[in-house]
């Protein structure tokens, strides 16, 4: 997720994998700033979150983060500026090898709102592309973010046996009396 107001930003890092990582020496990287999540030890287990946030006023947006429970942790550095006109950010690990990355663009808030200011831009499902627009989107959540908990547009994957039924069929015709299958 990544927040748009100049006094309240943030990214947050969400451990959808089965096992444990260890975030040490990891980097959040911007065109000009590079700031180290953890420089000892930092263990997220699957479903933790990992918020870096700008500044403190997260906590009064978000009081819910004063004091996280075990799958929330918060980091302040005033060195993240996020570009609200869009801006390359990545994540790699303490051997600088790239874990994620993502060129986001103000576009791709819901064009249906009137106006995102102050309305986080947030991934649809884990397990899909970070640079594909149509996996982000803007959030629901009456205020604006959801910062260490599940994404207000979260939606789980399709998996490989499901199947698709649409009625009335679109492609069967009546010509006639008789029914042609396109």
């Amino acid at each position: 997720m990544i927040r748009f107001l100049t006094n309240l930003e943030w990214i947050e890092l969400y451990n959808a994998s089965g096992q444990s990582i260890n975030i040490k020496g990891w980097k959040y990287k911007e065109v000009s700033t590079t700031v180290t999540l953890s420089a000892s030890d930092m263990y997220m287990n699957p479903g933790d979150y990992f918020i870096l946030a700008r500044d403190s006023t997260i906590y009064s947006a978000f009081e819910y983060l004063k004091l996280p429970n075990e799958n929330q942790k918060v980091k302040i550095s005033s060195g993240i500026s996020l570009n609200n006109s869009g801006e390359n950010i990545s994540i790699t690990d303490s051997l600088n090898n790239l874990i994620d990355a993502v060129e986001y663009n103000p576009e791709w808030n819901n064009p249906e709102l009137p106006d995102t200011k102050g309305i986080s831009l947030e991934r649809i499902y884990p397990g899909f592309r970070s640079n594909d627009k149509s996996n982000w989107s803007s959030c629901t959540d009456i205020r604006g973010g959801t910062p260490g908990l599940r994404n207000s547009i979260f939606t789980g994957g399709v998996s490989s046996n499901s199947s698709v039924t649409v009625s009335p069929n679109p492609f069967l015709r009546t010509v006639t009396g008789m029914k042609i299958f396109l």
